[in-house]
């Protein structure tokens, strides 16, 4: 609300990061997020207004998803009817793991969830990374979970990297910002352009 946004800005703070994790409020329901798509949209709106900059925790294959709708939730807050009220500055892309000692975990061993196999995951998050625009930075994607620590799911950590070397060998980039990031190269800084991007719907 205002009251906490004047808060943060009386704080210091530049940047929030909303657990968004899923465009479905029927996924959202299911695990017990605590907060639907319009207080999102809010939130996003108060932030904005305040010049903070935003960034989105995603979760792909949560309980109630479905490959389909998680290939395209990334690409829904930046294109389409409705994105316009999302436009994260910056996202990390968190797959869903079952860790022992949660819900989840005991969902999973009744047979009630079952997380994606590494090929399936992998097409996933290809079909995300490949939805995100020039100006979004993708900050990091799947968290770095001590491999004995998971009961089930991706125990893949540099799973950016595997989808990176595998786009490489097709002559393919993403375009997130950190994608395109200058680094050591040496550039001729007559060559950049100022345009301007056509606002979402």
């Amino acid at each position: 609300n205002q009251k906490e946004v004047k808060r943060l800005r009386y704080l210091g703070v530049t940047k929030v990061e909303i657990g968004v994790q899923t465009t479905d409020d029927k996924v959202q329901e299911i695990t017990k997020r605590g907060h639907g798509l319009l207080a999102v949209r809010k939130a996003t709106a108060l932030l904005k207004d305040a010049g903070f900059k935003i960034g989105y925790h995603m979760m792909p294959n949560l309980p109630g998803s479905s490959v389909e709708l998680d290939k395209r939730m990334v690409g829904d807050l930046f294109k389409g009817p409705g994105s316009s009220a999302y436009q994260p500055d910056y996202l990390k892309i968190y797959p869903c793991m079952v860790i022992a000692g949660t819900e989840l975990s005991e969902n999973y061993r009744r047979g009630e969830f079952k997380p994606y196999d590494d090929k399936i995951l992998q097409e996933v998050l290809l079909a995300e990374m490949l939805s995100i625009p020039e100006w979004c930075r993708v900050d990091r994607v799947a968290r770095d979970i001590p491999a004995p620590d998971i009961e089930a799911g991706s125990k893949i950590s540099n799973i950016r990297q595997v989808l990176e070397d595998g786009l490489r060998k097709e002559g393919r980039t993403f375009r997130d910002i950190r994608s395109r990031e200058i680094q050591n190269e040496i550039v001729d800084q007559y060559r950049f352009w100022l345009g301007r991007l056509k606002e979402a719907t």
